[in-house]
């Protein structure tokens, strides 16, 4: 009877081993480590600390405020970024009516422009009547220049057609005073005064007909100067223009 109470014994315990769980506990010293490493928290910009929100070991979730920065710096950043904006802005809408001035075309700087500030706008108008009348004093000096050379030639020219309708005179004068003179009617002196006006007439036609050459070499020159003023002021117009955009 004993024997078989403990048979029993036995065979209840190896099922009991083999259905049931055991847990094993062990003790051992460590520290915890975050799967994604240590987390670094950090403001996008320098600036200084207002106020700590959270504590040593304190548990915060995503969205938390942590630490409230001082805005004084950052607002100053923020007016001054709009005041560039701004500069930027009006600085365009100038030189984009400058351009059109300088082409010849209908320009318009408005005294009011979205939120600009009045002062500012007022500023680039007188900046802008500045420069139109620096390029327009540097235009007119080569047009005064262009157009003195222009009468130059229309004087010359008229005293050339003057010179063209005397010389046939002269010529026509000179021959029969050296007729007459061939014959003996008349004195060497008088045909030699003649053949003077002839050779002087001819002379002056010659000296008309190259200062015509250099007057119009002059209007060419100055023409091609105001080409390269206005092609100067475009290109660095567009280029300052690029810029403030």
């Amino acid at each position: 009877m004993i024997l078989l109470t403990i048979v029993i014994a036995l065979a209840g315990a190896v099922v009991w081993a083999y259905m049931s769980k055991v847990d094993i506990v062990v003790s051992a010293q460590g520290h915890v480590v975050p799967i994604g490493g240590t987390k670094l928290v950090q403001a996008q910009e320098i600036s200084t600390v207002r106020s700590i929100h959270v504590a040593d070991g304190q548990h915060v979730q995503a969205g938390d405020v942590l630490v409230e920065l001082d805005s004084t710096d950052s607002a100053a950043d923020i007016e001054q970024f709009k005041l560039q904006r701004d500069e930027a802005a009006i600085t365009a809408a100038r030189l984009e009516a400058y351009i059109k001035a300088v082409q010849g075309k209908l320009f318009i700087l408005p005294s009011k422009i979205g939120d600009l500030d009045p002062s500012l706008v007022a500023m680039h108008q007188s900046r802008l009547a500045s420069d139109l009348a620096s390029f327009k004093a540097q235009l007119g000096a080569f047009k005064a220049e262009h157009a003195r050379q222009k009468a130059s030639v229309a004087r010359i020219r008229a005293e050339v057609e003057k010179l063209e309708e005397l010389r046939p005179l002269v010529v026509s004068r000179e021959a029969n005073i050296l007729h007459l003179m061939e014959q003996g009617y008349t004195p060497t002196s008088v045909w030699q005064q003649v053949k003077a006006q002839l050779i002087d007439v001819t002379h002056d036609r010659s000296i008309k007909a190259h200062q015509i050459e250099e007057a119009e070499s002059q209007m060419l020159s100055v023409e091609r100067k105001m080409e390269g003023l206005l092609a100067d002021t475009l290109q660095l117009s567009y280029v300052r223009l690029v810029e403030a955009r």
